[in-house]
């Protein structure tokens, strides 16, 4: 995630927390999901500005992906709990 958008890392946006980035191989490409982990929706509000629901999908991004959403939803989470770390073994 070293090539995230610099709003995108922990501590440079209030109420951000963190970005987690899941992956998997489809039958003719891969999928990308990524979870944005905000302190509240409020802060979602002000990191996206006008439309807390356009998805945030830097343009370097865009310039690789052969499509991608253009809305993202937003949930309330009930239940969090640590995950171990990821090594190449895991994936």
């Amino acid at each position: 995630m070293s090539r995230s958008s610099p709003a995108s890392r922990p501590g440079a946006f209030r109420g951000f927390r963190s970005t987690d980035l899941a992956r998997r191989a489809r039958k003719r490409d891969v999928e990308f999901m990524t979870l944005m982990w905000f302190d509240s929706l409020d802060a979602v509000k002000a990191f996206m500005a006008d439309d807390h629901e356009a998805a945030h999908v830097p343009a370097e991004a865009q310039a690789v992906l052969a499509d991608f959403d253009k809305r993202s939803a937003h949930y309330r989470v009930l239940d969090r709990r640590d995950q171990p770390p990821v090594t190449s073994a895991s994936i």
